[in-house]
């Protein structure tokens, strides 16, 4: 029975994991680092809102990059992705960079495979306007194009719903609990 138990846990663990993804601050030009990086980090929140993989907070990324004495900014090729996601441990990086002239902006993105090094999906988005349209419309058009969604509903579902995912996790969790106090 135990054995059952285990074969089901760990057959649920594949089943509902997510991979984890990593982005990398985005290379600014034409505008501030401090810009790229704010544009980034809309960019992690709306992947994040999306559900579907975990992203990479980055904050640990900081953290990690330093102990290594890895330089994130200008990160920009394949082989540097390939390298920060080796020392992240991710199965995917995002990198990109956003360009500006006058009052248009172009953003590019490139999901890169750390395994193999190959771009999974890249997109270009083009901007006309000022900066605060990058982080309000922008970034999250380019989330949407990396990791396309269904489109929503008209109908409003409460936000303190649990995802299915999240219900058969607990309920697994929750069998195997009861199980383990039987056995005690």
């Amino acid at each position: 029975m135990k054995k059952s138990l285990t074969i089901l846990l760990i057959f649920f663990s594949f089943v509902f994991a997510q991979e984890t993804i990593a982005v990398i601050d985005f290379e600014g030009i034409g505008i501030s680092q401090l810009e790229a990086k704010a544009l980034s980090e809309r960019l992690r929140d709306e992947l994040v809102i999306t559900g579907k993989q975990k992203i990479f907070e980055s904050g640990e990324m900081d953290e990690i990059f330093s102990e290594k004495d890895f330089q994130q900014s200008g990160c920009n090729s394949n082989e540097c992705a390939v390298e920060a996601g080796k020392l992240l441990s991710v199965e995917r990086i995002i990198i990109g960079s956003i360009r500006n002239v006058g009052s248009a902006y172009t953003i590019s993105a490139q999901i890169v495979s750390v395994g193999t090094g190959e771009i999974i999906k890249s997109t270009i988005y083009d901007y006309q306007g000022n900066i605060d349209g990058l982080i309000m419309i922008a970034m999250k058009e380019v989330s949407e194009r990396l990791f396309p969604t269904m489109k929503k509903t008209t109908a409003r579902v409460p936000e303190k719903t649990a995802s299915v995912d999240q219900l058969i996790w607990r309920g697994v969790m929750f069998v195997l609990l009861m199980y383990l106090v039987s056995e005690v």
